[in-house]
């Protein structure tokens, strides 16, 4: 018996037996992952929020450094002040129960006073109202130094706050009561007879980003910083 083999058109026949041709094909392909509209636009919600928690930060670190600053400076230029009435008091008799005025250590009877010299008011709209040169080729009297001491203290607060509205006093207080801020400025000093002598400044910095922390004393969008010390005898 003879075998034929017959080759048609996508078939072929062997003995009478007919294959169709086939090829395997992978039809798969690899799994790729990714990310949708939604999950970009909450992963740039999250990271706007995380940015503006840490610009507030800076913000109110900045705030804290100038107000540090502001503090500091007032504070060395009112010291300053404190040191130069020390060595320019006035002696009055005074009572030895007196508790206002500062004694002298050597002279019970005598008390050093400072209120006729250098009690006054200024702010930096106006010159103080006790303001003189400060003399340095010729001797001055005890009341020429004081304006002298006031006017430097005056204009150096005006160069160290270039930028606030500022208000000083020098005053007789024994209330301890800080001066205050309500479109007007109040010293707060009761000029009680015997009182110690106290200077008080306050100043106005403009409110950065629009709100203040709740421990802060503000005026419209400003924040009110305060200062006073009593001059006493160390």
């Amino acid at each position: 018996m003879k075998y034929m083999t017959l080759h048609t058109k996508g078939r072929l026949k062997t003995n009478g037996s007919s294959f169709a041709k086939t090829r395997s094909v992978s039809s798969s392909k690899p799994y790729q992952s990714g990310m949708t509209l939604i999950e970009v636009l909450v992963a740039m919600f999250v990271l706007a929020i995380g940015v503006l928690a840490l610009l507030a930060i800076q913000l109110r670190t900045v705030s804290s450094v100038r107000e540090a600053e502001g503090q500091t400076i007032v504070s060395q230029l009112t010291q300053n002040l404190v040191e130069g009435m020390l060595i320019n008091p006035r002696l009055e008799k005074c009572d030895t129960h007196q508790t206002g005025a500062t004694k002298s250590g050597r002279d019970r009877g005598w008390c050093k006073n400072y209120k006729d010299y250098y009690t006054t008011y200024g702010d930096s709209s106006t010159e103080p109202l006790k303001k003189g040169p400060l003399k340095e080729e010729e001797s001055m009297k005890k009341e020429e130094l004081a304006k002298a001491q006031l006017g430097k203290f005056h204009d150096e607060l005006k160069a160290a706050l270039p930028d606030s509205a500022f208000y000083y006093s020098v005053c007789q207080d024994s209330l301890n009561k800080e001066p205050t801020y309500d479109g007007a400025f109040y010293e707060n000093c009761d000029k009680k007879a015997g009182a110690d002598t106290v200077i008080k400044v306050l100043w106005l910095k403009d409110l950065e980003g629009g709100k203040a922390a709740s421990d802060v004393k503000t005026y419209e969008d400003s924040i009110i910083y305060t200062y006073q010390v009593r001059v006493r005898e160390k």
